[in-house]
């Protein structure tokens, strides 16, 4: 069946807006090692403190905040979390209400060692029913730092573009 001059058009519009997205699209610059994580934790010759911050974890306490950011911290030293430049470093800080710490967290994200983004606070509440807490707490942070810094690239671009 012969393609109408009006779908030719709008076929021929699609695909030169969808390469397009796809080259303007960012590169990805934090993600997850999981072979690299299951080496440390299967590894039984290993002396990695993995297996001890994965124990320490625990949703309901008030130091979970705390845990997390050992946890990230000990992921970006083994290269199970890993970054690609203009992404400098991925952190996590704990939050507070009051004087107390409440068990939630922030996750920080530095972009090329000049700006530090905050994300929103995330709650413990989120991961009590995880199935596998230290793999979900990963999942998370990385989604949040990819977020954040896509996040600002837009806004970044939004407050330079010229009004037409």
């Amino acid at each position: 069946m012969p393609l109408t001059p009006s779908v030719r058009k709008a076929l021929s519009w699609l695909r030169a807006h969808t390469r397009a997205a796809r080259v303007a699209a960012p590169e990805l610059t934090v993600w997850a090692d999981l072979t690299r994580l299951d080496q440390l934790v299967n590894d039984a010759t290993n002396a990695d403190d993995v297996a001890t911050l994965f124990a320490l974890m625990d949703p309901r306490g008030r130091d979970f905040g705390t845990d997390v950011a050992a946890f990230i911290d000990h992921c970006c030293e083994q290269q199970i979390l890993r970054i690609a430049a203009p992404v400098t470093a991925v952190g996590i800080e704990a939050t507070v209400s009051g004087d107390y710490r409440d068990g939630g967290f922030l996750v920080m994200v530095t972009i090329a060692d000049r700006i530090t983004l905050a994300s929103g606070q995330l709650l413990s509440g989120v991961f009590l029913n995880a199935d596998d807490l230290p793999r979900q707490v990963l999942a998370v942070v990385v989604d949040v730092a990819d977020h954040t810094y896509r996040e600002f690239l837009h806004t970044r671009a939004s407050l330079t573009e010229t009004p037409s």
